[in-house]
């Protein structure tokens, strides 16, 4: 017999860890057979948000069917309305009745009990209309595309909204009106609206008449009275959802909608976000995660005569904004978190109080929900939730529970959602509703399915059903019965780490319990690419793929950082190694951000110190101005991190001739090339302009291209005349290679592979 050990689960139920760059991969362990064959086990998935959970799943070695017994909410929503709740994750979509206190799983989003396997890749959007009626979903096409579809729970049906669509979710793909009348969506940089009225009276117009005439998802924002705001440039549209027809018909594009409002500053919807009051008075911006601004709205201040203020906010290094909001009265309640989120603190602006910030709680905060009204805000903190009124000086209620996760605000109460459990609170009352994760499973002598959970014991009664139990009788995991034999199986270089297999002891054959991802890393038919560069030691463009399909990928920063802290939260969740190429003019323009890279577990290269066009004949090129720029590069970066690059490197824009390559070896640095032409940075009026292709264009001459062993190098940082920036929708070609089986290394690995 065992007990939970406290270490172990401190281990689990810590907030939210990140994953850091190592191999990524889905864990089976604990594996039980009970004396009528059925089969526990966990399955700890790390999601690409950079955290993982663990799932309970339950089967039977007779069938080799098997469901999750357990539902983390990776994704949620609450529906007042029908008394439901809904869980998303990447095992399917679970519903729960309030009123019939039951669980059941939607059939039209594909799911684990169904078969399918647990996915590495992104989990697949949904957007659920505010009444519950109806859910966007999106389906996997072919050629990195996916189709938008839309369901009715009433009528029982799917229907296609935008097919061929590219499979892209840096952003969101769409958003719902208050009303759940109309949503709109995204087709490349365009904005279509699709209203609910015409899909039932079945009067849909042609997608070419849906048109906003407005570009970016990030712009637009649904308000109150079905108010939609979108912004273009320092202006800021407001239009009717009433009037989307008639403008959509006969408006060009962008005139579509009055001007409501006029900011000193530009919105860029590609590293920008914002916020609306209630009244559409006033707008919070956040850029680049890491300063937010507070601006009235240009002519809607009742006094002619008044001073108007623009509140900042600018977070301290490793830090971002996180979220924003307001209250009913207009109170702006902000949360900031750390990058590895375990620490976070939540700030309000009231303008009684000079305009300005003020911290909200002393307390860690990880998360602050709103109620539909606004006229209620939660704490999420590391073992309770505290709920405030909006004028944020009173408690309402405080309640306990570890590492909470998100709040609903019910009819009667509220639905707590944890790391470990879920709760409603009814009229006072508490009971619990699901598990989120476990820790063991356990099997009683009469084939009773147990269930360790943050130093409790848990009973399995029906689906996704548990009750608490006094008893401790867990016992050690057993690998066999009378009937079947079960045992885990290492699998090399897949997703999947171990499967379990099951044997039936009378016969001589063996099953795979799941039916797993199938991505390919090792293969005969594979070529084994070897480098040439033998004769030159110290330059490298391909590693040696051995017979594996590994690729690695480089980031150059050149002399900007906006998008920085998404893009190393995408390479944590992925679990990706890199190699960063930083200048000298990086370096001293964005110190912090250096400073971020160099303790993000990346390894750091030089790219010079300056970035210009080495090629020009107006400069000298020599071994002198070589190596006073490399050393002068070194030492920047170690006066500003404190640790020493790596002596590996590259010339602005690849550039190589001899007495760069010799210098190289002088100065025992090895120069990094590359095989793959990437335009990322490239504007369309650029003098090179004939280079420039967009995202979608480069990231599919990418899979085409790569080959085992391709060094992929991509640009950060923002330059001019582009729309789009690779490095923003890495994910999109990072899990098109996964798709083509292929996995991620360090340059390290390939440089060691070298000799």
């Amino acid at each position: 017999m065992i007990r939970i050990l406290k270490i172990f689960l401190l281990i689990l139920l810590l907030p939210i860890i990140a994953i850091h760059a190592q191999q990524r991969q889905l864990l089976l362990s604990g594996p039980d057979i009970s004396n009528d064959s059925q089969i526990s086990l966990i399955i700890r998935n790390p999601v690409t948000e950079g955290y993982a959970y663990n799932t309970a799943v339950l089967g039977r070695a007779d069938t080799l069917k098997s469901e999750a017994v357990t539902v983390f909410p990776e994704n949620s929503a609450y529906f007042p309305e029908r008394n439901e709740l809904r869980i998303y994750n990447h095992f399917g979509l679970y519903h729960y009745e309030q009123e019939k206190s039951r669980w059941y799983r939607s059939d039209f989003i594909p799911s684990f009990s169904d078969g399918n396997p647990v996915s590495p890749l992104k989990l697949l959007p949904v957007y659920h209309s505010p009444d519950g009626r109806y859910t966007l979903y999106v389906k996997e096409e072919e050629n990195l595309s996916v189709g938008l579809y839309l369901y009715d729970y009433d009528r029982n049906v799917s229907i296609s909204i935008s097919g061929a669509l590219p499979r892209d979710f840096s952003t969101v793909l769409a958003k719902w009106s208050p009303d759940s009348r109309y949503f709109i969506y995204r087709r490349n940089k365009e904005l279509y609206y699709y209203s609910i009225d015409q899909y039932l009276s079945s009067r849909i117009p042609a997608e070419e008449f849906r048109k906003l005439g407005h570009r970016y998802m990030n712009s637009a924002s649904w308000g109150k009275g079905n108010y939609l705001y979108l912004f273009s440039g320092k202006l800021i549209y407001r239009v009717h959802s009433s009037e989307f027809f008639t403008r959509s018909f006969y408006a060009d594009p962008f005139q579509k909608g009055a001007v409501w409002g006029r900011i000193p500053l530009a919105f860029d919807p590609l590293f920008d976000s914002f916020t609306i009051n209630g009244t559409g008075s006033s707008v919070f911006i956040v850029r680049d995660g890491r300063d937010g601004f507070v601006f009235p709205l240009s002519g809607l201040t009742s006094s002619r005569d008044s001073l108007l203020q623009s509140p900042h906010i600018k977070v301290p290094y490793g830090f971002s904004i996180d979220s924003a909001g307001w209250t009913d009265n207009h109170t702006l309640v902000t949360h900031i978190s750390s990058r590895d989120l375990t620490s976070g603190r939540v700030y309000y602006l009231d303008d009684r109080e000079g305009s300005r910030f003020l911290l909200l709680s002393e307390k860690d905060v990880f998360r602050v929900d709103f109620s539909p009204e606004k006229d209620e805000i939660a704490l999420l903190e590391k073992d309770s939730v505290t709920i405030l009124e909006n004028q944020l000086k009173e408690i309402v209620h405080t309640f306990e529970i570890d590492s909470p996760l998100k709040v609903y605000w019910t009819e009667k109460g509220y639905i707590l959602l944890g790391r470990a459990l879920q709760k409603e609170i009814s009229d006072g009352e508490e009971r619990l509703i699901g598990l989120s994760q476990a820790d063991v499973l356990s099997f009683t002598a009469d084939n009773k399915l147990l269930a360790g959970v943050n130093n409790r014991i848990f009973q399995y009664s029906d689906f996704l059903e548990w009750q608490e139990t006094e008893t401790e009788d867990l016992r050690e995991g057993r690998l066999s019965n009378d009937t079947y034999r079960i045992y885990l199986e290492d699998r090399p270089g897949s997703w999947y780490a171990r499967n379990l297999k099951i044997r039936k002891n009378d016969r001589y054959t063996t099953s795979e319990f799941f039916r797993t991802f199938r991505k390919t890393n090792i293969s005969e038919a594979l070529p084994v690419y070897t480098t040439n560069s033998r004769e030159i030691p110290w330059y490298f463009s391909k590693g040696n793929s051995r017979g594996r399909k590994e690729v690695t990928l480089v980031i150059n920063a050149v002399n900007s950082s906006e998008g920085l802290l998404e893009l190393l939260d995408l390479l944590s969740g992925y679990g990706i190694p890199v190699t960063f190429f930083v200048n000298g003019d990086f370096i001293n323009n964005y110190p912090d951000s250096t400073r971020l890279i160099s303790e993000s577990g990346h390894s750091v290269g030089s790219l010079f110190y300056t970035y210009f066009n080495m090629a020009d004949p107006r400069y000298q090129i020599n071994r002198e101005f070589l190596k006073k720029g490399l050393a002068r590069n070194e030492d920047d970066y170690f006066i500003t991190t404190g640790k020493e690059m790596s002596m590996i490197w590259h010339t602005p824009y690849y550039y190589l001739n001899k007495e760069i390559l010799d210098t190289t070896g002088v100065l025992n640095y090895i120069y990094v090339g590359k095989e793959l032409d990437i335009p990322d940075w490239v504007g369309t009026t650029s003098t090179q302009n004939t280079l420039y292709k967009d995202n979608l264009t480069i990231i599919h001459d990418i899979l085409d291209s790569v080959v085992p062993g391709t060094i992929i190098p991509v640009t950060l940082g923002k330059f001019s005349e582009r729309d789009d920036y690779l490095y923003r929708q890495l994910g999109m070609l990072i899990e098109g290679l996964i798709l083509q089986g292929y996995d991620f290394v360090s340059l390290e690995s390939f440089l060691n592979s070298k000799y």
